[in-house]
Parts: structure tokens; sequence; C-alpha cells
């Protein structure tokens, strides 16, 4: 009967550590797994688009990796067809004849196409990040800049800001000439 019982105990303590071992080994596989998940998340966000994701396998692991996978894939889509989207944006504001102007909400020029360019005698390089004032003849300069404070409080002030306007304007060189604003 000690012999027996001795046995089973020794047997029992294999048993233990078989299943010990075992646990340790299924616990690494999904701890290693999500801790890729978890840096191909991370190198996502850094802008990284090539990742290692454990796929292939048929537990929650697996899904979440799949699912992450195909998050990346549509979101890389997305973004290219953003980028198209901005190239022929961009190269139609380029190449129209009218000037076109775009200011931040500090009245800083953020774009000044090439229509613009021509009608002000000012080159991109010169004018981006310019405040518009630079544009509008000195006698009116003060006068846009309360129309300015009044656009930012006044809802009604803003629909008649967003009316087209008869301007004066100012070239590089100095001349004065009437503009349409919108």
């Amino acid at each position: 009967s000690y012999a027996i019982r001795s046995k089973s105990i020794l047997l029992l303590m294999v048993l233990v550590a078989v299943a010990m071992i075992c646990a340790l080994f299924f616990a690494r596989t999904i701890t290693d797994n999500l801790m890729r998940i978890t840096d191909a998340a991370k190198r996502f966000v850094n802008g990284e688009h090539e990742f290692d994701l454990p796929i292939e396998g048929q537990d929650e692991v697996g899904a979440l990796a799949r699912t992450l996978e195909n998050m990346i894939n549509q979101v890389g889509l997305r973004d290219e067809a953003l980028r198209e989207s901005e190239m022929r944006f961009s190269g139609i504001i380029e190449l129209a004849r009218e000037g076109i102007i775009s200011l931040d909400e500090k009245q800083n020029i953020i774009l000044f196409n090439r229509g613009a360019e021509k009608i002000f005698g000012y080159n991109n390089e010169e004018i981006l990040g310019k405040q518009l004032e630079i544009l509008l003849p000195k006698a009116v300069r003060e006068q846009h800049q309360s129309q300015i404070q009044e656009f930012s409080v006044s809802k009604e002030f803003s629909k008649i800001m967003q009316k087209k306007k008869n301007l004066y304007s100012l070239t590089k060189s100095g001349k004065q000439f009437p503009m349409e604003a919108s």
C-alpha cells in the first residue's frame, strides 16, 4: 500500500509538472502573440505599415490579429485615396487662372496659387505664412481687422462675409486694384 501510495504521489507530481509546463507554454505563446499585436499597433501609430502579425491562429488572438491586419489595410487604402484626391485638388487649384488664396484662423496665408502669383506679383515662397494684410492697401487694413473681429463673434456677420464683396487689393509693386473676394 505504501508503494502504491508513493507511485501515486510521484505520478501526481509528474502530471502536475507536465500540466504546469503546458500551461507555461500556452501562456507564453498567447503572451508572445499579444505582444506582437501590441507592437504592430504601436508601430502603425508611428507610421509603419509592414508587420508580422500572428494571423494563422484560429483562437481569439488570431481573430484579433486578422482584425488588426484588416484595419491596417483599410487605413492604407483610405490614405492612398486621400493622397490621390489631394493631388487632384492641388492640381486643380494650382492651375486655376483665378487667384486662390486660403488663410488660417490667424489670417496667415496658407495657400497661394499660380493665379494669385500672377495677380499679386508674389511667389509662393515669399508670401506663404505672411498676414493677409500684406495684400491690402494701408487705408483698409484697420477696417479689415475690425471685420475679422466681428466675423469671429457674430453669426450674422459671418453670413455677410460669405457673400462676394468688391475690395481693393495691393500688388507687390504697390499698385492697387479692385478685386472680388468670397
